[in-house]
């Protein structure tokens, strides 16, 4: 089989996934009805770098840098996080306590998720308290931008308005490359995904530090 025709079964393949997906090129030939009967190993390695190709010039991004620098096998059987040029890549999760409280205490924290940390500044009722950064690793990354990219993106939010008595209200802001895709608000806790987000993220800065839901 050619080459060319391979690849572009593969990119068929590529174009349905969804963002952060973990597949790896022989597992999308696969779902293309390519058997690893019909290609030779010669043939699958110019296959693997014509398709890595192909998929950068389309804005797809392969990441594999979950492997870099480990010796893991074949190049085409390698898992990749399959990146698409409209999924979330950043994130805003503003948080306000909306009772009474003193001036000094914590009235509002910003956690702001981006690709390589997280970033948490706690304001009082006299203005900027102090921030922090905590580094992310590529699996908490991947983990935490698949939740907001497949399911905080679905949120609306009329399904999180209750009462407002003396509790909290935050705010959730995703961007695609720095610009703005969706803001959802709300002051009751987001569902069990909503739960699952927060306990990701406070492994990673901690529960004192972790003010979102």
């Amino acid at each position: 089989m050619d080459t060319n025709e391979i690849v572009e079964r593969a990119l068929i393949e590529l174009r349905k996934t969804q963002n952060y997906d973990c597949l790896s090129t022989s597992e999308l030939l696969g779902r293309a009805g390519i058997s690893f009967l019909d290609v030779d190993d010669d043939q699958m390695l110019d296959v693997q770098w014509a398709f890595m190709k192909a998929a950068k010039k389309e804005g797809i991004i392969l990441d594999y840098s979950e492997y870099a620098g480990t010796n893991v096998g074949l190049p085409y059987n390698i898992p990749s996080v399959i990146i698409h040029p409209d999924a979330i890549n950043s994130c805003v999760i503003k948080w306000e306590d909306c009772g009474l409280c003193c001036a000094d205490d914590i009235m509002c924290a910003e956690t702001r998720i981006l690709q390589h940390e997280i970033q948490v500044r706690f304001f009082n009722g006299n203005g900027l308290m102090y921030g922090r950064i905590w580094p992310l690793t590529i699996v908490e990354n991947h983990r935490i931008f698949q939740i907001l990219d497949r399911h905080v993106q679905l949120w609306k939010s009329e399904e999180f308005k209750g009462p407002m008595y003396d509790g909290f209200c935050w705010k959730v802001k995703l961007y695609t490359k720095g610009k703005l895709v969706k803001t959802v608000e709300g002051n009751i806790m987001p569902f069990e995904i909503g739960k699952e987000l927060k306990r990701l993220i406070s492994g990673i800065i901690g529960d004192d530090n972790c003010y979102m839901f």
